[in-house]
């Protein structure tokens, strides 16, 4: 600032508090979104809350083979939760986390971009729980009666089922879920 010529001059130097607070708030929503996510995928692939098998197991009769052996979506729904538990690790705050720095020339640093960085990162594994969750509704859908779904659900259990097939004997499903995560960044079936 030049005050005898009156005159404002720009030097470049910003501030980028505003876009650390917004990706601050967006992790925290971000985390409850999550969470419910966790809370709706408990009542799909836990039997008692839906009439469905437990752990939307195939139906097996008592005396098949199998009977007993099968995990179903045990293990998804661990790690559902587990996602969860870390999304919410990425809701401190990063704008409290600013110092003065460079001799006192930056005395408030927005720390926006750590934030962003966060965010971008949580959503990643967001979009891994949602693809997570979305294998077991698929897989209730299926156990439901395929049918009985209006023609919405139908289409996504179409495109999902190109990725993942029915789990009839158990087997990973991380590769799948994470081809499920990356058609759910690019899909304009949601839109």
């Amino acid at each position: 600032m030049d005050i005898e010529a009156g005159r404002l001059y720009n030097t470049g130097n910003f501030y980028g508090g505003h876009i650390c607070a917004a990706c601050d708030y967006m992790r925290t929503a971000l985390a409850n979104i999550s969470d419910l996510s966790d809370k709706q995928a408990e009542v799909i692939i836990d039997g008692k809350f839906n009439g469905l098998t437990e752990n939307l197991i195939p139906v097996t009769p008592a005396d098949h083979p199998r009977a007993g052996l099968r995990l179903g979506f045990k293990a998804a729904q661990i790690t559902i939760s587990a996602i969860r538990g870390e999304a919410a690790t990425y809701c401190f705050p990063v704008s409290l986390t600013s110092a003065p720095t460079e001799a006192l020339n930056q005395d408030k640093v927005s720390m926006g971009t750590i934030s962003a960085r966060k965010f971008d990162e949580q959503i990643e594994l967001v979009f891994l729980q949602f693809a997570t969750h979305l294998l077991a509704a698929m897989q209730a859908v299926d156990l439901a009666g395929y049918d009985d779904f209006a023609p919405f659900t139908k289409a996504v259990h179409d495109e999902v089922r190109k990725l993942s097939a029915f789990v009839e004997d158990d087997r990973a499903l991380d590769k799948e879920a994470t081809a499920v995560s990356e058609w759910l960044k690019k899909t304009e079936l949601f839109a």
